[in-house]
């Protein structure tokens, strides 16, 4: 028997022993996975708010007795200063407005220094008290048991629907094939990756860069004479995403 006592260069033995390099976010198949989530995941200050709340409550509140019609008095447990429950309800209304409202650019940081710089003034000036007292002498009181119900039923369903219902909206993305799964075992789109153009929407200054950390819509152009816009809604960390798929479409060799 004969043995092959070619010399190999330097170069030929790391081409041979370098395994491939992974890409990022990927798993080992180099297959990059990621959800299209609901409007529900930025509600995620209210039921963290609420749990706060519910202990800053719990701390310093004092016992309140109510006697409703004639029956039997009923104790509860309330922040002793109506301050706290006027804050619970402008931050529900703050969330609530700035998901469904797109707050853009200029205009974003405008709103932002516009509710900052009202809410201090109206502090420093005690402005609150006589306000609350014209609208009827409204007075904010929540108790401890109602913050708590909130944060638990809030959480239970954020986790729900973050980790089971949401991950049946899914893209897959290998070197060569784009698949996108609108339902779990209801069938799948296969699309090729050359030509694919991906494109991030970031329109809502509060609910992607504020309360989604990063996140971001995701719009895919496919290429062809049967051209497709697929739209993709609430990516997490939407940049490192394309990223990873601008590095992953690399390995094709385009």
């Amino acid at each position: 028997m004969s043995e092959d006592l070619t010399p190999q260069s330097p170069e030929s033995l790391v081409e041979q022993e370098a395994p491939a390099k992974p890409v990022p976010g990927g798993d080992e198949h180099g297959v990059i996975r990621f959800y299209s989530h609901s409007q529900l995941f930025y509600y995620w200050p209210l039921w963290l708010i609420s749990y706060v709340f519910a202990l800053i409550t719990y701390i310093s509140g004092k016992s309140a007795v109510v006697t409703v019609a004639g029956q039997k008095a009923v104790t509860f447990k309330v922040y002793p200063a109506p301050g706290l429950g006027l804050a619970y309800l402008i931050i529900l209304i703050c969330v609530i407005l700035f998901t469904s409202v797109n707050v853009r650019g200029v205009w974003a940081a405008l709103v932002a220094a516009t509710i900052v710089i009202t809410g201090l003034v109206f502090n420093l000036l005690n402005w609150w008290k006589p306000i609350l007292n014209a609208l009827g002498g409204l007075n904010f009181f929540l108790n401890y048991h109602f913050y708590l119900a909130v944060g638990v039923v809030l959480s239970i369903l954020w986790v729900a629907i973050f980790f089971l219902y949401d991950r049946r909206h899914y893209i897959e993305f290998r070197p060569t094939q784009l698949t996108i799964v609108e339902e779990v075992g209801e069938g799948e789109k296969n699309f090729d990756t050359m030509g694919l153009v991906f494109d991030k929407q970031r329109d809502n200054f509060f609910q992607h860069l504020l309360l989604g950390f990063g996140s971001g819509d995701l719009v895919i152009k496919t290429h062809g004479g049967d051209s497709k816009q697929i739209f993709f809604p609430n990516v997490l960390r939407i940049g490192a995403r394309i990223e990873q798929l601008h590095k992953l479409r690399e390995q094709r060799g385009r």
